[in-house]
């Protein structure tokens, strides 16, 4: 039988074929009506590559329990074809095989299977449809792919055997793929066993339940999904990179989010006040640093009171969480919240559970002595409280903490028992929280809105979880750990930010070598970065930025800041800046992370490599308190492109003013020599041919300037003068901005003039000048106009109710409307939730982060805010400023000032 390149239904004299450039599934139809695969071919490898499916296989294997409780077991084989159709959908292709009808144990049996290949993706899907006539019979388990593999086979692989990771081991290993001959297979329910065991490749779905119950009142059961794709060969990393490019197609789709969470501030001591004090500062030390506003402010564990019989507030938050979510958006940015549906982590947990089942709201798990996630009842009424927090409280993200840890052995929940290893209860929960997930996902989408679900403790680490959630936690780890030995018992004699790091990276590998979690690195969550109060941890501003870079390589996209003010430095703030941006200009290359080396824990040099076609990011750490070399193949088993050549590189960690003198093709060998607790980053591609731009240039004091471009620069001798005269010069710890000593003071509203003379560190030179003035704290003796961060602070006496209370030109435009300041500037809308006309003087703020941020400050409060990402670049000209007879002061100045200047 030959194949076309173009997806195909093809039938030749007892032959079926499905397929498509890609791939090829061959069945066979016996004279007799017996119908079978006969083999799969995977047509990226050259020449083809066929995986055989011996006699002994089958298509399905439907298990049910019988009226003497005996489990039987139902088998393609059994049957006969009487119908198969063909159709299609465009590029789609679509095989339908009905059977026979089929009577065993006094029971009929409607069976069919339905085959799709989606157009020209590598892979096809199949389908179990069956109907009983008595559908009180209960499934045992269904196998959608029962394959008995020959002992030739080139090439198989399925999850290794495992040790616990919080999970029992069965369900811990659950919802891993199937590798075979460079195909790959597996069911898209997320807690299907997929494996290989005793010369059999199997694709299991466990029940327990009725048909009545699986088909939901509809006349018979569709099972979910089962793939089985083709990749470009048969070695490890290329078949798990092919089958994670399935798995980009049908996961929620991510890009990078950067959230602050209060886990590691105050931990379960949180308040109103302490969480308001909290979402200020750290919003002030990323907003001042330019940094864009981040995704969510969240509230972890501390909110919950959990002497009731059911999810709701403590005294600590009086007016729940409205606070919280006006203050994210103020900020121009969104809330988030925890809530660990098995009943968080505390010693009153067993009886926050055993609450809930007296008053009939949930059920208490006692096998694992907490709420019992698979209730129905439990999960209808968090469903409902679901929808109403995100209907208060705009929550765009949710920390869901805690699930089943062990099969709930109660009979009154709902939910199915027994089974082999309690799959029963296991596979109810899953299927009935992912209808839970889109239920959220359905009423924020229902409002023209994202949400981000976070899956965190007690899951199996299933790839295919991703279609329902964003991120997972990756299981096998603490929330924080520190390695101080390697697995030998040397001394890494590390500092803090490298006790983490070996521990947190020696989980990794734990994840992805040891486990052999086929997981994409971009949808991991791992509670970094830490750098909080309870962590109790200490990092020199070097050691804060070598922590960064390093968890920048992993790959993830969700950075959960899990920071203190307090601890922070303006050198800090601005490493932390560096880091971001490096992030967000990075983060398609970033997400396709993958390991490098050994574990920490062995004490060798190790990294991570991640590329996008011929842009590649390498990192390596050395975890040891004495000098290491390393060297790696730059080849397609650590992602680089075949063909790559003459590519160019910097180190971008530790900061270099220049790249590489060299270039690098496909397959050439990069050693390195480390020192102790060394961290390197290098950064591959073509060299870019962007020169850095002038974002801002102002004067700090009488004899200092603060320049600030757009990329990291390099400075040169005599880089900058002012007025002809050379000035001391220092590139701050962002290296992106450097601050300027003027020889002597200048007096108050004298210009000056700049010239400076910068590259980045590829040599693309810029030059340029630029006049400036020094006014004492900022305060401009006019208008202000251009582009940048500025304040307008107004003093009003008997404002009114609604009018403008001032205009520059047509641009920008501040009123109040219904007794509230508001501002409109080129696009922008923003509009305080405090009155100002109710009393005889008041003050209004506007300022203009430079993050382009908008905010609105009543009488020292802030008050409401506005973003849009389209205007942060607006710039003001200079037009007539006109105000209402109720402004008394009028005062602008050059920058932002922050909030706690404005109290």
């Amino acid at each position: 039988m030959e194949f076309p390149s173009k997806p195909f239904v093809l039938a030749e004299e007892g032959q079926l074929a499905l397929g498509n450039a890609h791939i090829a599934r061959v069945f066979s139809v016996s004279e007799d009506g017996i119908f079978r695969t006969a083999f799969i071919r995977n047509r990226r490898i050259p020449g083809g590559l066929d995986l055989p499916f011996q006699p002994c296989s089958e298509e399905f294997v439907l298990r049910v329990y019988t009226e003497k409780k005996k489990i039987a077991a139902l088998k393609c084989s059994s049957l006969r074809v009487s119908d198969i159709l063909t159709g299609e959908d465009g590029e789609t292709k679509r095989l339908e095989v009905r059977f026979a009808p089929l009577q065993a144990l006094g029971v009929g049996y409607v069976v069919t299977l339905l085959y799709e290949v989606p157009g020209d993706k590598p892979y096809i899907y199949k389908q179990l449809r069956v109907a009983a006539t008595d559908e009180r019979v209960r499934v045992d388990s269904i196998d959608t792919e029962l394959i008995s593999l020959p002992r030739d086979l080139q090439q198989k692989w399925s999850r290794p055997n495992m040790k616990k990771a919080f999970l029992d081991p069965f369900k811990a290993a659950l919802g891993q793929p199937v590798y075979l001959n460079g195909l790959f297979t597996g069911s898209e329910f997320p807690a299907a066993d997929n494996n290989i065991e005793d010369g059999f490749a199997h694709v299991r779905y466990y029940s327990g339940k009725t048909f009545e119950a699986l088909s939901g009142g509809a006349h018979g059961y569709t099972t979910w999904k089962t793939v089985f794709g083709a990749a470009r060969g048969l070695e490890l990393p290329v078949i798990r990179a092919d089958f994670l490019s399935y798995i980009a197609d049908i996961a929620r789709p991510v890009s990078l989010r950067v959230q602050y969470n209060s886990w590691f501030d105050h931990m379960l001591d949180i308040d109103r006040d302490n969480i308001r004090h909290s979402f200020m500062e750290i919003e002030k030390g990323l907003t001042q640093n330019g940094v864009p506003p981040v995704d969510s402010y969240v509230v972890d564990d501390g909110w919950v009171d959990y002497d009731r019989d059911f999810w709701g507030f403590n005294d600590k938050f009086p007016n729940e969480l409205y606070e919280g979510a006006a203050l994210a958006e103020s900020f121009g940015s969104h809330f988030g919240l925890w809530l660990g549906p098995r009943g968080g982590y505390n010693r009153k947990t067993p009886g926050f559970g055993k609450r809930m089942q007296r008053a009939g709201k949930g059920g208490y798990n006692r096998r694992s002595h907490d709420v019992c996630t698979a209730d129905h009842r439990y999960q209808k009424n968090l469903t409902d409280l679901f929808l109403d927090y995100m209907a208060r409280f705009d929550i765009n993200y949710w920390k869901l903490d805690g699930f089943l840890l062990k099969s709930c052995p109660s009979k009154r929940h709902g939910h199915p028992t027994g089974g082999y290893k309690d799959m029963y209860a296991f596979t109810d929960h899953w299927e009935n929280w992912i209808e839970i997930f889109k239920t959220m996902r359905g009423a924020r989408e229902a409002a023209g809105k994202d949400l981000w679900l976070n899956q965190t403790s007690y899951c199996n680490a299933s790839p295919w979880y991703l279609q329902f959630c964003e991120s997972l936690w990756m299981q096998n780890s603490d929330d924080v750990g520190f390695l101080d030995k390697t697995a030998d018992g040397e001394d890494m004699a590390g500092a803090d930010y490298d006790r983490m790091l070996s521990y947190r990276d020696a989980r990794y590998f734990d994840f992805h070598k040891t486990r052999a979690y086929q997981f994409p690195a971009a949808h991991m969550y791992n509670h970094d970065p830490i750098y909080g109060n309870t962590a109790n941890v200490r990092m020199t501003d070097e050691e804060f930025r070598k922590f960064l870079y390093m968890l920048a390589a992993r790959g993830t996209a969700f950075w959960e800041l899990y920071y203190s003010f307090n601890l922070f430095s303006p050198e800090k703030w601005q490493i932390n800046a560096d880091v971001l941006r490096f992030l967000r200009e990075n983060f398609h290359i970033l997400r396709h992370a993958q390991l490098l080396g050994d574990s920490p824990q062995t004490g060798s040099v190790y990294g991570y490599s991640a590329w996008d076609g011929e842009a590649g990011i390498l990192a390596l750490r050395n975890p040891l308190n004495r000098v290491q070399t390393f060297s790696v193949v730059l080849d397609r088993s650590i992602g680089v492109p075949e063909g790559a050549k003459d590519l160019s590189s910097v180190v971008w960690l530790p900061y270099s003013p220049e790249p590489m003198h060299r270039t690098w093709q496909y397959g050439d060998t990069l050693q390195m020599e480390l020192q102790p607790h060394a961290v390197r980053l290098l950064c591959f591609g073509r060299p870019d041919a962007d020169a850095p731009r002038l974002l801002r240039a102002r004067m700090t004091a009488a004899d200092e300037v603060r320049l600030a471009f757009d990329k990291r620069i390099v400075l040169y001798p005599n880089s900058i003068s002012v007025e002809g005269t050379d000035c001391t010069v220092q590139l701050l710890s962002n290296y992106s901005e450097v601050l300027v000593k003027l020889a002597r003071p200048v007096s108050a509203g004298d210009p000056v003039q700049l010239q400076y003379s910068v590259s980045d560190v590829w040599g693309n030179r810029e030059s340029g000048g630029c006049a400036l003035c020094w006014y004492p704290q900022g305060k401009l003796p006019g208008a202000f106009s251009g582009t940048g961060d500025f304040t307008l602070r107004l003093k009003l006496q008997n404002a009114p109710r609604d009018g403008v209370l001032l205009t520059l030109g047509p641009s920008l435009c501040v009123k109040v409307s219904n007794g509230c300041p508001a501002v409109e500037c080129m696009g922008v809308k923003a509009k305080a939730k405090n009155a100002v006309h109710e009393r005889k003087f008041a003050r209004a703020d506007i300022v203009r982060e430079q993050n382009g941020v908008w905010k609105i400050y009543v009488d020292g409060v802030l008050s409401g805010g506005a973003y849009s990402p389209a205007h942060t670049d607006d710039a003001l000209p200079e037009a007539q400023l006109q105000t209402h007879e109720c402004v008394q002061a009028c005062d602008f100045y050059d920058h932002a000032l922050p909030f706690d200047k404005l109290q």
